[in-house]
């Protein structure tokens, strides 16, 4: 990035010619390497989509202050949905496809919960889902990943909701089994 002949440009591109990129300004810089980088935001949970809760609530917006859930699988408000790779539950030093495994036995735990006392309707109660974002938020303070270095992993309000902060055989254990009364 400190050559001279490097040059960083954040305008929308308009068109790529044979020898040139081209701005949304309609500035022709010659080109001879083009490195796009869109960039993104892993803290925007399950965009582009829109998820409502009860009461037609946006999933998105009640997320705005945190992304708030229980296990990473199943957040309080909306009734029967299941995340697979949900908040906190990425990691930095571990296999996601162990994670995965755990939240699948989770999910199919609870359909078949769900099939075998005729519920139809499964939501996590809020008691539980609150102390487990607190329990991984306070965890997360003793972590690298909110030190103080600015990262892709954080909010705009600084909290991580991305990697979980605990081992995955406690995220295993966690998960192992379904538990009924942690639902309303």
């Amino acid at each position: 990035m400190q050559r001279e002949n490097v040059e960083l440009v954040t305008d929308g591109i308009a068109e790529v010619r044979p020898t040139a990129v081209v701005s949304n300004d309609g500035t022709e810089r010659p080109a001879d390497t083009i490195i796009f980088g869109t960039g993104f935001s892993a803290t925007d949970f399950l965009r582009p989509m829109k998820v409502f809760g009860r009461g037609g609530v946006e999933l998105s917006d009640v997320w705005s202050d945190g992304a708030a859930t229980h296990l990473g699988i199943v957040t309080a408000g909306v009734p029967n949905l299941f995340l697979m790779g949900g908040p906190n539950t990425a990691l930095g030093h571990n296999s996601i496809v162990f994670m995965v495994e755990a939240q699948t036995r989770y999910i199919v735990s609870a359909v078949r919960h769900m099939r075998d006392a005729r519920r139809p309707v499964l939501e996590i109660a809020c008691r539980v889902q609150d102390a487990t974002y607190a329990d991984v938020q306070q965890r997360m303070k003793k972590t690298v990943w909110v030190s103080g270095c600015r990262s892709w992993y954080l909010s705009d309000g600084g909290r991580n909701d991305i990697i979980r902060p605990a081992t995955t055989v406690e995220y295993w254990w966690r998960t192992r089994r379904f538990r009924p009364a942690d639902f309303r």
